[in-house]
């Protein structure tokens, strides 16, 4: 799912917080019918860190609703391109896992198809794969 080596550039505390998400198991049923952790992708450059990822969340209403977020920069190469008019944004996402099923399923109709920013990309928000 991520690219080779992606994984070994993350910092410590990046991969202490996926440590305590991954003991659960992808397989289990209610993951699967109740989602509770969402991929948000076409975050527009203006999000350049971890903290603004979590900032952008609590300003969009959903502070403290969550328990993990991790962000992923657009490429280098998309960030060339966007930076010299080829995209309109960027292509960060972040794997955000929610508190409830209920919670974010919230997040999903009040994030998905809308835009950070008036030039940007539309967010898309989808349930993850792996629960």
């Amino acid at each position: 799912f991520f690219a080779p080596g992606a994984v070994a550039k993350l910092s410590q505390d990046h991969l202490d917080a996926a440590a305590v998400v991954a003991p659960f198991h992808p397989d289990d049923p209610a993951a699967e019918t109740n989602p509770t952790t969402l991929v948000i992708r076409n975050l527009p450059l203006s999000v350049v860190s971890q903290d603004q990822a979590r900032g952008w969340l609590d300003c969009a209403g959903f502070g403290r609703l969550y328990d993990f977020v991790l962000w992923l920069p657009p490429t280098r190469r998309q960030e060339v391109a966007a930076t010299q008019g080829g995209l309109e944004g960027g292509l960060a996402y972040a794997f955000v896992n929610f508190i409830t099923h209920d919670v974010a399923m919230d997040c999903l109709a009040h994030l998905d198809g809308k835009s950070m920013d008036p030039s940007g990309p539309a967010l898309s928000v989808v349930p993850a794969r792996i629960q």
